[in-house]
Parts: structure tokens; sequence; C-alpha cells
């Protein structure tokens, strides 16, 4: 298995790769991420599987050239191979060349079509997805897309995501001797004011102005509303004045990677609400037992927002409309302490849906029989 850089949040799902009773996997991977070195990687140890490295050398904006990939796909003595397809990686279009003449299968793992890519951008795409043997997708929306420009669904696998659910499952255990009104008062000087979280880096286009903007209207009516913002970025000093300047209750908790940490936050709020590119935060909240309100258009948001089923994990909402937004947070945040049969259904469909265990047997589905399968599950 080839990634350029195996993040933090890997971890759980290569452990449980590395101790496959069906497959004897090696990795390989840089030691840091060539576009953002402040995210955390796997940390040597601690059970965690080794990694070979394969350095990565950025060229010219997204396009990078891994060292030692094309000598593992000539030479490499494996069954079969997956790399993490971006098509803007050239190493990875030759490893596939090399592949292919060898006659070995390679999968890659990727987002697939997120959007809906036009002229050039499309064409490069689909040539580089069809060098593989077949693609390993994070979501159903992607997979339809393939359908539709011709791939055949044996060659589409959808493994989803995953986190290391039984590590938050530990960190909830921690505060089980609080409410969600006592984690609130660690927080806020009034706990009797709901409270929602939004877990995502401060950027621009995140709509997260438009957030205050809601949760303002919501105090004007006399239903305030705490946030609890959890993430650094360049907007942040905006946020904090126009929190500050709408007389809102903001806890600005910064960057946070410590799961027990976390878990207080989730028990605090009432909702998740991340307005869009929501990606593995909407797993996070589900798997705390938090229902996630994000945008409902797809082409505007990463592969996990599939998690999110109207009325049962969450709500999908025109996010865009300040209005719609306050009235769709009043309808979510109305119990200040979640109903328990709403937050079983959170932490069910993560835990069924997107556990390292989830992915890797569907992974080792398509290894065995060399074709997809998306209802594999019913089949084991």
């Amino acid at each position: 298995m080839v990634y350029h850089f195996f993040p933090h949040y890997r971890a759980a799902v290569l452990r449980e790769l590395a101790g496959s009773p069906h497959f004897d996997y090696r990795f390989f991977a840089d030691d840091h991420d060539f576009v953002d070195q402040a995210i955390p990687g796997i940390a040597p140890g601690a059970g965690n599987p080794v990694v070979t490295r394969l350095r990565c050398h950025r060229l010219v904006g997204p396009v990078m050239w891994q060292s030692g990939l094309l000598r593992l796909a000539l030479l490499g003595d494996f069954s079969a191979f997956i790399l993490l397809g971006n098509a803007y990686w050239p190493a990875t279009w030759l490893a596939l060349m090399i592949l292919r003449v060898r006659r070995k299968p390679a999968w890659l793992w990727t987002h697939g079509w997120v959007g809906q890519d036009g002229g050039p951008k499309r064409t490069l795409r689909n040539t580089f997805y069809k060098l593989a043997t077949g693609l390993l997708l994070y979501g159903h929306f992607a997979k339809q897309n393939a359908l539709a420009l011709g791939f055949s669904a044996r060659r589409l696998q959808v493994i989803r995501n995953s986190l290391d659910l039984d590590a938050m499952a530990t960190a909830d255990d921690q505060w089980n001797h609080l409410t969600a009104t006592e984690a609130r008062a660690t927080l806020f000087a009034d706990a009797t004011a709901r409270a929602v979280i939004c877990a995502t880096r401060l950027l621009p286009g995140r709509r997260l102005p438009a957030l205050l903007e809601a949760l303002a209207r919501l105090c004007a009516r006399g239903e305030p509303l705490h946030l609890i913002l959890v993430g650094g970025g360049p907007e942040e000093p905006a946020l904090r004045a126009q929190a500050e300047a709408l007389g809102l209750s903001v806890h600005f908790e910064g960057p946070c990677y410590d799961e027990t940490r976390l878990a207080l936050l989730f028990k605090a709020a009432s909702a998740c609400v991340i307005p869009r590119n929501i990606g593995l935060l909407a797993i996070n909240s589900l798997a705390h037992g938090c229902p996630v309100i994000t945008l409902d258009d797809w082409s505007k948001q990463f592969p996990e927002f599939e998690a999110v089923v109207p009325g049962v994990t969450g709500y999908l909402t025109d996010i865009d409309s300040v209005d719609e937004l306050a009235r769709v947070l009043t309808e979510f945040t109305a119990d200040a302490n979640r109903g328990t049969d709403h937050a079983d259904a959170c932490k069910n469909l993560a835990r069924r849906f997107y556990s390292p265990q989830f992915q890797r047997r569907s992974i080792e589905w398509v290894l065995m029989h060399d074709q997809a399968d998306d209802l594999f599950f019913h089949k084991i």
C-alpha cells in the first residue's frame, strides 16, 4: 500500500490491515505531508505498523514526484498493489503502467469524482483511473458518477472512510459522569443555554460568517446558542471580531487532536454544524452521538456527508441561507440533552459503515475476488 503520507487518523485502519488474517500488508509513504506539514503523522511504535519511506518531492502546485515508487512497481514481489489515486502525481501514472505490463492488480484508493469535472480535467482523471484494475472509493456519489462515465461496477468498490472508533468510545467513557449541561459548564458561564460545535480549518469559503449570523438571529429571537469552534486558520481574527460585534458566546478551542478533550466538547453540544466541505468530522461527530447539520449540495461536499441521514443522523439543508440555517439549528437543538435513541442511531451508523474493520473487509473483498461488490457485507 502506497500513500504520499499516512496522517494520524489513518493509524487505526493501518493497524487493522496489518493484523489481517488473510493478507500480509506492507506500507510505503513519506514521513510528512508535502502540502501541509502541520498535519501530524502516524506515531512510530504504539502498535502501529512500520512504514517504509518513499520521499515525495513537490514539483509545482499539486504535482508531486515520489522517489522509489517506480522501483517498487517494477521489482516489488507483491500479489497486489494499492496506490493513492491522485492524477497529478506522474510517478503513480508510470507505476500503474508498469503494473499493467507485469499483470499485477493495482487498485487506486481515491475520492474519485467529488464534483462535476469537465473538459481536460475530466479527460485527465478518466484516463488515469482506467489504468488501474479498479477504484476504492470513499462514497456512492463518486461511484454513480463513474457509472455514468462508463466505468464498470465490477471495478468500483465503495470502502468509505474510517476513524479509531474504539479510542473515541473510550474517550466518551471518561465523561459518563457528566451530563451535557455539566459539560457545557466547563466551557461557558451560562450552562443552561444549548451549544453547537463546529470543528474545521478556519478558512475562507467555509461559510463560517453565515453560521455566526444565524446564531445572532436566534439570539435576537430569545433562543441563544453557544458555539464551540474547534480548529485554527487565517480567518480566526475576523471570526473573533464578528462574534464580539454580534454579542455571541463562542468558545475558540483552537486545533485539538486529543480524543478525551474532543469527547468533552462533543458531549457539550447538541449538534455539529459544518456549512460545507464536511469530511471525516461527520464521522467523528456521529461516533460521539452528535447529529450533523450541513449543506445538501453534494458537489460542494466531501464523501463523508453521505453519512448524514436526514432526520436520523442529522440534517441536509440549504445552509447558504442564513434563515434556513437558523431554522434547522432551532429544530435540531431543541433538546439540550440529546435523546438516547438519536445518539444511538448516530453511533450505530458510524460503527457499521465507517470503522477500520469495515474498510479492511471491503478492501479484502476485491483482493480476494478481483472484482467489486458493495453488498459484500451481506455475503460474509
